[in-house]
């Protein structure tokens, strides 16, 4: 079952550290499988509740492993494809998410799907790299880790989150 798949000291989850490391990829797939069984009502109901950025991010030892919601805007994304892996993974949405209240610090959802209608997303390889949008969504999916991503300076960290497919709002048209 779902209540808590890891525990809460597994090793190989390294706050901070690049990924994934490859001690990393067992859970991390574990995780993706967990996410492919269920579905968005059954998440909806193991979610421990909408958790603030601010939370997730100075205590990531308290969530990780843990079914959370965020509600925020994709402000980035792009598709990468998935390594090589059992579950027929063939990539990867990876979105770049301003939470509600820190418009400036990033979340960071790797995503199995997309919902309909969604705007496409370049291959991280094309040339102009990660499209820029501003789109709602609700996320929920598992906590994974404080993992740390290359910036345009320097390297910065972000919680990380798994998710199926997020909830949209589509803009007003």
């Amino acid at each position: 079952g779902l209540q808590n798949p890891l525990p809460l000291d597994a090793p190989g989850l390294a706050d901070d550290a690049t990924f994934l490391r490859p001690d990393e990829n067992q859970i991390w797939f574990h995780l993706l499988h967990e996410l492919q069984a269920y579905s968005s009502a059954d998440l909806k109901a193991k979610s421990v509740g909408i958790v603030g950025y601010n939370a997730m991010y100075n205590q990531p030892e308290a969530y990780r492993g843990q079914v959370v919601t965020v509600k925020a805007q994709v402000r980035w994304a792009y598709r990468v494809p998935a390594i090589k892996n059992y579950l027929g993974i063939k990539e990867f949405n990876v979105l770049y998410l301003a939470p509600d209240g820190v418009p400036d610090k990033p979340l960071i959802v790797y995503s199995l799907g997309l919902p309909p209608g969604f705007p496409r997303l370049r291959e991280q390889n094309h040339p102009s790299g990660m499209t820029a949008m501003h789109e709602d969504v609700v996320v929920t999916g598992f906590f994974f880790k404080r993992g740390a991503y290359r910036g345009k300076d320097a390297n910065y960290t972000a919680p990380l989150i798994l998710a199926n497919i997020p909830a949209w709002t589509p803009p007003e048209g």
